[in-house]
């Protein structure tokens, strides 16, 4: 199973004690905080069988057969789930009469060729992360207004690049020219925002159009294009230099398993996200 230890390492509840029972075995000692990232073998009773924090196939296969020699079947009662009294909670709900939006990221240019395996894989990828709309953000768009809350959950958490692992989100001092307008069901904007002490930025030109029907959204795409530098906190390693950078909007229809996964964004203090003015 996949789970985002972000939020389990954290959980005041029977799951994230039960994993941190399991990950304490990593190094000999408890997991209160910190991160706890990797494969992990064990029962179901919870006893650590294997770990890795490699990410290769190969690593996975040799892991799982050595967990499997150590392995001995046994009755497990059943752990009782409990509340989570903590601000991490990984089973949080879109906003009811709200939208989810499927946000897509990629570096389209600018690594350097090499024949090191971590880097191809870094050079290909595409991130993936949800928008969340509000009820009143949904019947704006209906119609024809984007409201400011909307635009600034754009601009500050989704004009990110996590490409190569958790982007970091923006804040209000970072943007030095930032506009959102939608007209006639075309969205059209332009942003420039800039981390100068940190030295991360992002140029970006946006286009998108929004559909409507029966007094809801049926279309909501949106692209945003330009150069982007310094990566982020956790998404470290980018190409030298300013390099080219695209982020795709486009409305999510529960298809896929990860339209019910929380944005990055409402991590740790999801009002934070949701309640942008």
């Amino acid at each position: 199973m996949a789970i985002d230890q972000d939020y389990h390492r954290r959980q005041k509840d029977a799951e994230g004690t039960f994993y941190r029972e399991i990950v304490s075995n990593r190094r000999g000692q408890t997991y209160e905080s910190g991160n706890t990232q990797g494969l992990y073998v064990c029962t179901a009773s919870g006893e650590f069988l294997g770990y890795s924090n490699h990410r290769f196939p190969t690593y996975a296969i040799r892991l799982l057969k050595e967990g499997l020699k150590k392995y001995k079947p046994a009755r497990v009662s059943p752990i009782r789930s409990t509340k989570n009294t903590g601000n991490w909670n990984p089973h949080l709900s879109p906003p009811k009469g709200g939208l989810v939006v499927r946000v897509n990221a990629k570096v389209l240019g600018g690594f350097e060729q090499t024949q090191d395996l971590e880097r191809t894989i870094q050079r290909d990828s595409i991130s993936r992360d949800n928008l969340w709309t509000t009820k009143k953000e949904h019947e704006s768009l209906v119609k024809g207004v984007m409201l400011e809350s909307l635009k600034n959950r754009i601009g500050k958490f989704h004009l990110v690049d996590g490409t190569r692992g958790t982007g970091s989100s923006w804040k209000d001092e970072d943007f030095k020219h930032y506009e959102l307008n939608l007209k006639d069901g075309t969205i059209t904007g332009s942003v420039h925002v800039e981390n100068i002490s940190k030295g991360w930025g992002h140029t970006a030109k946006l286009l998108g159009f929004v559909k409507t029907k029966d007094g809801k959204v049926t279309q909501f795409d949106l692209v945003a294009k330009g150069l982007y530098w310094g990566g982020g906190r956790y998404s470290k390693n980018p190409p030298k230099g300013k390099y080219p950078f695209a982020t795709s909007f486009t409305l999510a229809d529960g298809t896929q398993l990860a339209d019910k996964i929380p944005p990055e964004g409402t991590k740790g203090w999801p009002p934070q996200y949701i309640q942008l003015k």
